[in-house]
């Protein structure tokens, strides 16, 4: 458009008159989008500006005081409410920028952390007490990493666990709040093979249903690995098994032997060892009293 500007300093007659064309340019068209608007900590959220001119600036302030300029930008934000805003230069020189809308929502993120108590165990005391020290969680999911157990997975705050084998264990702990954040952690336990055996020196096998047998019991054997035999006194072999299951009854040809003391002698190997062939021999005596009526052998 065209205007007139008329000049008057009073003394010259007539006034003068100017005409003066000034251009007038629209303020740039300010819009923006986002590929999301509410999460879970730590959220990125990315940016892309509308673009209406052709050379327009773009130039972003966040909530958080960060700043970044470009037709896309993004950010990352820890939990709270953010509001962005979006300031445009066109090459006429002109600017605009958007009202700061609080457009996004960032909900917060549990911590998982927890510590096995104790980290190392045996087979003879394989119980660990898991100590949950997580923060900010409402739900709790345990995976002791024993699929072989009934009892392999937990929603206790901090469970207890038995572990049957020796070997290691990735235990796993998963968390989550009311806003589904989700969180995890992860430890090792061990658990050692310890190897033990009881061989007893004295049974009665007088059908009492206690101690009828001569067996052969401890933790670690190897059930594969095993043989046992039972002589007399004079070096007769009067009884043999290789299942460790299998005690001596006392008996003979199916006849009880006289009461005494007789030799075994047993190999084994445990379970789990350093050696390639860890054969464990025992030999000593036991002794046999049976109440009932004997056969001397």
């Amino acid at each position: 458009p065209s205007y007139t500007v008329t000049v008057s300093d009073g003394c010259t007659v007539p006034d003068a008159d100017i005409v003066v064309t000034l251009s007038v340019h629209a303020l740039p068209r300010v819009n923006y989008t986002t590929d999301t608007q509410q999460g879970c900590e730590p959220l990125t959220v990315k940016y892309t500006a509308v673009s209406y001119g052709i050379n327009d600036l773009y130039f972003w302030t966040f909530d958080n005081g960060q700043n970044a300029t470009g037709l896309n930008a993004s950010n990352t934000y820890t939990a709270g409410v953010y509001s962005t805003t979006l300031n445009i230069v066109d090459q006429n020189g002109c600017r605009s920028d958007t009202l700061g809308v609080k457009d996004v929502t960032v909900f917060p993120t549990p911590i998982a952390d927890f510590s096995p108590s104790p980290s190392v165990v045996n087979n003879l005391e394989p119980i660990v007490y898991f100590n949950n020290s997580s923060i900010g969680g409402t739900f709790f999911q345990w995976n002791f990493g024993d699929p072989s157990s009934n009892s392999n997975l937990s929603n206790e705050v901090s469970p207890v666990h038995y572990y049957e084998n020796a070997g290691f264990y990735d235990v796993a702990l998963f968390v989550s709040n009311e806003f589904d954040c989700r969180d995890s952690a992860y430890r090792k336990v061990e658990v050692k093979y310890s190897f033990s055996i009881f061989i007893p020196n004295v049974f009665t096998p007088d059908g009492d249903g206690l101690n009828d047998a001569f067996h052969v019991k401890g933790i670690g054997i190897s059930e594969k690995d095993f043989l046992m035999k039972i002589y007399n006194r004079w070096g007769q072999v009067i009884f043999q098994s290789t299942d460790i299951y299998q005690g001596w009854d006392g008996t003979y040809n199916g006849q009880n032997v006289q009461d005494g003391e007789y030799v075994y002698y047993i190999e084994l190997k445990p379970v789990i060892s350093g050696k390639k062939n860890d054969i464990r021999i025992f030999q000593g005596k036991v002794f046999l009293f049976n109440k009932t009526k004997a056969t001397r052998y």
